[in-house]
């Protein structure tokens, strides 16, 4: 008996191994992690020092959606293989049109999803934004009204080619903005996004990102039934 009891051992640590997360973050404490880069990187709208703990980025004119593509400071790093979910928590109130700080799944300037906080008069101003554009074509966009306005615990969770938007104000209790749905994004990069109002002279805000964490998550079969006409659809439903 004695003699199997390390086996035994070995074989539940192996199961429990095969059933974990794997998670990586980067909390922003002095310097940048490895393996991250920049898309139209402006070396002089973003530091580590103003903030003590929190990665700040200055927005500037400029933005992904519609035909701008043109969004500086975009700070990526390669996704995991399989399903995940990114969070981050941004302290960011703006107060004009365009101006947005949040996470992006980015494959380039016309296919990407992007949450995040944002204004925008014509929606109703401050709130929390989901935006799908695919194709150069603007898929969907849900935005919830949020209590806080200067802060936001944002999480995408990817599922198959289901991608969950979620908002909180605690990063424990959290709300659905929307699903959307897409089996053709290839995103090559996962990360942070800004972007600014892009009229002539308008104004710019700062955004601090305190944290930016990816997980890995186990294979799902949830969404293998769903047939290949449901790419670029959206839905809500509870978390």
């Amino acid at each position: 008996m004695r003699k199997s009891i390390p086996v035994i051992l070995i074989a539940v640590v192996a199961v429990t191994a095969l059933c974990q997360t794997v998670e990586w973050v980067d909390e922003f404490d002095g310097a940048l992690l490895d393996g991250w880069r920049w898309i139209r990187e402006t070396p002089d709208a973003w530091n580590l020092t103003e903030r003590e703990g929190f990665l700040r980025i200055e927005t500037e004119p400029g933005g992904l959606l519609y035909d701008s593509n043109n969004a500086r400071n975009l700070l990526l790093r390669d996704p995991p293989e399989g399903n995940y979910e990114i969070e981050t928590l941004v302290y960011f109130e703006p107060y004009e049109d365009f101006q947005m700080a949040g996470l992006v799944l980015y494959e380039d300037d016309s296919n990407f999803l992007m949450l995040g906080r944002a204004y925008c008069g014509y929606c109703g101003g401050n709130k929390v934004y989901f935006d799908f554009e695919q194709r150069g074509t603007p898929v969907a966009n849900k935005q919830i009204v949020t209590r806080a306005k200067d802060m936001a615990y944002l999480k995408v969770t990817k599922e198959g080619p289901d991608y969950f938007g979620y908002y909180s104000e605690n990063g424990t209790d959290w709300t659905l903005v929307i699903k959307h749905r897409s089996r053709e994004m290839r995103f090559g990069g996962v990360g942070l996004v800004t972007t600014g109002d892009a009229t002539p002279g308008g104004t710019q805000s700062v955004a601090d990102f305190a944290y930016f964490r990816i997980t890995e998550l186990p294979a799902t079969t949830s969404s293998s039934s769903s047939s290949d006409s449901d790419d670029g659809d959206s839905e809500g439903r509870d978390p």
